[in-house]
Order: C-alpha cells, then sequence, then structure tokens
C-alpha cells in the first residue's frame, strides 16, 4: 500500500511537472502577440524566449517572490533598494562605464563641450551645459548595503568631467548640487520617482528654475538677446547672485534677468498614480503607482505641430512672453521640463539628437544653446563627433611673403612646436575619408576620423590633436583642432571657410595639454593629400 502511495504522488509530481512545461508553449499561439510577436526579426523568425504564452504573469510571480521574501531583483537591470526604492543597476558599478573614474575620458569630455561652446559662442548664441543627477547620487541612503555610495571623498567620471569642465569655463547648470543642497534643507520632500529613474515635477520645477537662471546670467554677461522683448532694460552683470552656498548652489532662489514665471507661488497637486519605469522592468503586470506632483498652470504657448509625445526627436514651440529663442538638446529627463520652458520663452526648439546637431545653431538662430544629458549617459558626449568644420587655430603665411605672427600667441606656439616635434613612429597615425550621414549639413568639406596607437599616446595626460595642412606648392600652412574622438582617434570636419583653393598634405600634430598649457608630443608622417574640391587620396 505504501508503494502504491508513492507511485501515486510520483505520477502527480510528475504531472504536474510536465503541465507546468508544456503550458506555456501549449497557449503561446493565444499570448499577446501571439506566433506574429517578433515578425520584425531578421528572417521573420519567431523568438520563444519573448513571447511564450503566460510570460509576463511567470515574471511577476518571480519578481513578487523575490522582492517580497529576500528584498532582491530578478532583473539584473534593476537594484532592489531600501524601503522599495529602485535603481538602474549600471548607475552603481563605480569602477565600470559610466562610472569609472578615468581622467582621460573626462578630459575628452570636457575638451569636447569646450569645442561645441567655442562654435555656438562664435554663432552669437550662449552655450549652458547640464546634467541630470543619477537618483543613486541623491538618494544614495536608499541603496542596498551591498552596492555603498563612494561617499563625498570618492569620485567617478561624473565628478571628473565636472571639475574638468569648470577649468575650461565651461557655462552650466549645476543640477548635483541643486539637488544636494534640496535633499540637505528639505528631507521630508521627494524630488526623484522611487520606482521610476527619473525626477518627478517637483524636482522638474527645480531644475527648470536653476537653468532658467543660468541663461538669465549667460545673457546678461554678453548683452542679452536682441529685440525689446529680450532682457529687461536694467539687468547686468551687477545683478548675478554671487551668494552660493557652500555646495556651488545660489541660496537666494532662481535668478530673473528677463520676463518668465518661476511657479515657486503654484502650489502643485499630489497625485499617487504614476507607473514607475523601473517598477515596470522588474514586474509588467505591476499595478504600483508613484507619487507625482501636478503643476495646474494654463499653458500659453503653440507648438509648432501637435506634441502626441513628449519622447518625439524634434519639438519646437512660440510664446508671446518675451524675445529669448532657446534651443535644447535633451534626453527623456526634459520631458517633464517642456511645459515649464515653452510658456516661458519666446521660442524654444527641443531635440534628441545625438551627437548634438549643432548646425540648428548657426548664424544667430538662438540666444541660448542648453545640453541637457544624465549623469549615466555622459560618456555619450565622446561617442560620435558633432558635424561642425574644425577650428583654425594658426595660419602661416607662405614663404614669398616673409610675414610672421606677432608675439606668444597660441598661434605663434603651434608653429614652434611644428617645427620642433618629434616624428611619430611610423604607422602610429592612420587616418580616412568618412562617410557622412544622410542627414547631415551640405555645407562643409568632408569629415576625417583617424585613430592613434594608444602605446604612441603620452601616458597620464590629456591631448590635444592637431591636423596640419601644409600647402603644396609653398602657399600657407594652416593647423586646425580636432574632436577627440572615439578613443584613441581623432575627428574632423575639414573647415573649407578658412582653407584656400589648392592642393594640401595632411598631419597630425599631438599636443599634451597641462592645464591649459600645451607642449608637442610628436608629428605624424603625411598622411593624405587634400584638395579643396574635396578629391582625397591616402598615402
Amino acid at each position: 500500500m505504501k508503494a502504491q502511495r508513492n507511485n501515486i504522488f510520483c505520477f502527480i509530481y510528475c504531472l504536474l511537472f510536465f503541465a507546468a512545461v508544456i503550458t506555456p508553449a501549449a497557449l503561446t499561439p493565444f499570448a499577446p502577440g501571439g506566433a506574429d510577436r517578433d515578425e520584425d526579426n531578421a528572417g521573420g523568425e519567431f523568438d520563444f524566449s519573448t513571447g511564450f504564452g503566460l510570460r509576463k504573469q511567470l515574471i511577476a510571480l518571480d519578481a513578487g517572490i523575490k522582492t517580497a521574501l529576500f528584498k532582491e531583483s530578478p532583473n539584473p537591470k534593476v537594484t532592489y533598494g531600501k524601503e522599495g526604492w529602485l535603481f538602474l543597476t549600471e548607475t552603481l558599478d563605480w569602477n565600470a562605464v559610466p562610472n569609472r573614474p578615468d581622467e582621460i575620458t573626462a578630459a575628452r569630455i570636457a575638451r569636447t563641450l569646450w569645442l561645441i561652446d567655442e562654435y555656438i559662442n562664435k554663432n552669437g548664441a550662449q552655450f549652458i551645459f547640464t546634467v541630470a543627477p543619477n537618483k543613486a547620487r541623491i538618494y544614495h541612503d536608499f541603496l542596498p548595503y551591498y552596492k555603498p555610495w563612494p561617499g563625498s571623498g570618492g569620485r567617478i567620471l561624473y565628478d571628473l568631467v565636472m571639475e574638468r569642465a569648470d577649468d575650461l569655463g565651461i557655462r552650466r547648470a549645476d543640477l548635483g548640487a541643486l539637488f544636494t543642497r534640496l535633499r540637505r534643507d528639505n528631507p521630508g520632500a521627494q524630488y526623484y520617482h522611487r520606482l521610476d529613474s527619473h525626477w518627478n515635477n517637483l524636482g522638474a520645477a527645480e531644475a527648470y528654475r536653476e537653468i532658467m537662471t543660468a541663461i538669465g546670467r549667460a545673457l546678461a554677461e554678453n548683452g542679452g538677446p536682441a529685440g525689446p522683448d529680450g532682457i529687461v532694460a536694467d539687468a547686468g552683470p551687477d545683478d548675478i547672485v554671487t551668494d552660493a552656498g557652500a555646495d556651488g548652489g545660489t541660496d537666494a532662489g532662481p535668478l530673473h534677468l528677463f520676463e518668465y514665471d518661476d511657479y515657486l507661488n503654484v502650489t502643485p497637486r499630489f497625485e499617487q498614480d504614476w507607473p514607475g519605469d523601473l517598477d515596470r522592468m522588474l514586474n509588467p503586470l505591476s499595478d504600483k503607482t508613484d507619487a507625482q506632483y501636478y503643476y495646474d498652470i494654463k499653458n500659453i504657448y503653440k507648438s509648432r505641430k501637435p506634441i502626441v509625445n513628449p519622447e518625439e526627436m524634434n519639438i519646437s514651440s512660440a510664446s508671446d512672453i518675451n524675445g529669448v529663442r532657446v534651443l535644447f538638446f535633451r534626453d527623456s529627463f526634459a520631458n517633464a521640463l517642456i511645459q515649464f520652458f515653452s510658456n516661458n520663452l519666446g521660442e524654444a526648439a527641443y531635440s534628441r539628437s545625438m551627437p548634438f546637431s549643432l548646425s540648428r545653431a548657426e548664424d544667430g538662430a538662438y540666444d541660448a544653446v542648453v545640453a541637457e544629458i544624465v549623469e549615466r549617459n555622459l560618456h555619450w558626449i565622446v561617442a560620435e563627433a558633432p558635424d561642425i568644420p574644425a577650428p583654425l587655430r594658426a595660419r602661416a603665411p607662405s614663404a614669398e611673403s616673409g610675414g610672421g605672427v606677432d608675439g606668444m600667441t597660441e598661434s605663434e606656439k603651434l608653429f614652434i612646436m611644428l617645427d620642433n616635434a618629434n616624428p611619430l613612429p611610423e604607422g602610429a597615425i592612420s587616418a580616412e575619408l568618412a562617410e557622412k550621414p544622410p542627414d547631415a549639413p551640405l555645407s562643409g568639406g568632408a569629415a576625417i576620423t583617424g585613430s592613434i596607437k594608444p602605446d604612441t599616446l603620452p601616458a597620464g595626460s590629456e591631448i590635444r590633436i592637431f591636423p596640419v595642412f601644409e600647402s603644396e606648392n609653398g602657399g600657407e600652412t594652416l593647423i586646425f583642432e580636432a574632436f577627440p574622438i572615439p578613443e584613441s582617434g581623432f575627428t574632423f570636419q575639414v573647415n573649407e571657410e578658412e582653407l584656400p583653393e589648392g592642393g594640401y598634405i595632411v598631419k597630425i600634430l599631438i599636443c599634451r595639454d597641462f592645464n591649459g598649457n600645451i607642449s608637442a608630443f610628436g608629428i605624424s608622417e603625411p598622411l593624405m593629400t587634400y584638395s579643396k574640391i574635396n578629391a582625397i587620396t591616402d598615402n
């Protein structure tokens, strides 16, 4: 009898096991999307791993058990923190991209921003850089015990980039200092979602005020935008708030140098209705909601076309509140900023292009250009070079003219270094013509990209890369500056506005940069010839 009972139990166990295995497969044709779920895959093949029956239910069951019993996340992309706070896992590895404290990467990012700033200024606008801090930076006290915050003494890539950007004089809205101060002064307030990777509308309103202050300061320092409706008549550099707090923020509130509403007199309405993106990654069937704040304000702006989704690649708006025109390069953190800025700028344009489509800012089209990016994506700035011509750094007259450069300017220093630079080993640098993307502007010369063998580069110091164009017929020699993109390489668009007619031999001059002081490291062999009509021949 006992053996018979054991056989019955074994039979039931096997039946349940096979039912558990077979049921998802049997229900697959009836699952949402069914067998058509992955028709866009190569070859139109069905991917069972993402399309089997009861998939979401099983994921939800797994998430419920692990978070309830073990306080752990079943999704490696999401980390379960204290008191149910959720964090993106990639933001918590302090020794890997995007956090690794890499001095050279930080220098490349800052140098790229510096070149962008120079180009924006040349076109009559002011450049403001701002970084949306990772939630882990602001709410690190809710991180799990096994992912502790490096602490105030710990430095990750964000900190290095901010320091280097300040050294280069890049104007920025310091949102890291802002939210650090807000949490210190208002410990009961919640500026980021608990179940989402983004700030909530309360945090967005604070970021809006800080960025508007930076815009106002930039315009005041540079005479303000054109037109009677721009900056207020009595605003100037003396109106700038100077009593900065200990961690870099201004304690005196937002700075008003042109007409706009800071919404400090609007009390946001609290609702518990926000579906968090991290929570849905953890459990696709979750019905949990997060706190959200709603500002019941009237929209006085008009969009160029209906805004169906704030994630759209390009959004533009106009209002009559003032004459200030701002171009924003932004990511999803700016979704919550659009209403605030559009209501308070004469013209606002939002672009999600990466790299930044800087040609949109040419010829005084905007008064200010704001580049906003989340901390975890800082390395995207040096993933691909912007589509702007390389700036001219030095021009030597032809041998026949007998002229020269007056004073020890950077131009003269560059030519002295060019004359005295040691030749780099053969093959240390290679270069080729880069194809322009189909949507790239038609203006400007060819784009050239190159690579530098890592063992060729000086260790532990920032480098600057200068393409040298030597005239083939004894004419001028011109030196430009390239973007330090990609890693161990360079990219530049030939600046044909500065380049006289004729053929040129192209070399690369590499210089060390020590706190703004450059010294020659080496000069490459001739890499190619270039003519004004974009005819390129590799040597």
